[in-house]
């Protein structure tokens, strides 16, 4: 009987003892990853919503979609590419390309900021296109138009010295 609860004991001591080490492990790989906190939770977000609008867009053309086709394991598995390819360009950051782009450009993490720009980019593109099919317009042509209008304004008041 004593052998069997020293036995029990030792498994949950041992058991408690990996939880400690799982804990102290995500402790220190949260902390790495605060400075780009905002960046992987930006394509996280960008990427659900784009699948939103696909989703949207495929029952505006009335395509036929499966539950294959826009399941969650395809929303989780394109978020959590995106959030590697930040976390990753963050780890060549943090190791070496940080110290080369810092001797032409001081800005922290350029290459982790870009790769975080390209994949935002490419996905508000995509959430253009799907825009077009169920609205009939480009917000990303509204927002131009918009900006255009804006800069001519600001060369007539500078022009006319008002």
């Amino acid at each position: 009987m004593k052998a069997d609860t020293t036995f029990f004991h030792f498994i949950t001591d041992f058991f408690h003892y990996l939880v400690g080490i799982a804990k102290a492990f995500a402790q220190i790989v949260f902390i790495f990853l605060m400075p780009v906190k905002l960046m992987i939770l930006s394509v996280v977000i960008i990427g659900t919503v784009d699948t939103y609008f696909g989703i949207r867009r495929s029952k505006k053309d009335g395509k036929p979609y499966s539950s294959k086709t826009f399941r969650i394991g395809y929303i989780v598995n394109k978020v959590i590419m995106f959030a590697l390819a930040v976390i990753l360009t963050y780890l060549l950051d943090y190791i070496a390309l940080d110290g080369l782009f810092k001797l032409l450009v001081p800005i922290d993490n350029l290459s982790t900021k870009l790769v975080t720009l390209a994949i935002v980019w490419n996905e508000v593109q995509s959430i253009d296109e799907s825009w077009v099919v169920i609205k009939g317009y480009s917000f990303l042509g509204k927002f131009k138009d918009f900006a255009k209008g804006v800069l001519n304004l600001r060369k007539k008041i500078k022009e006319d010295g008002i």
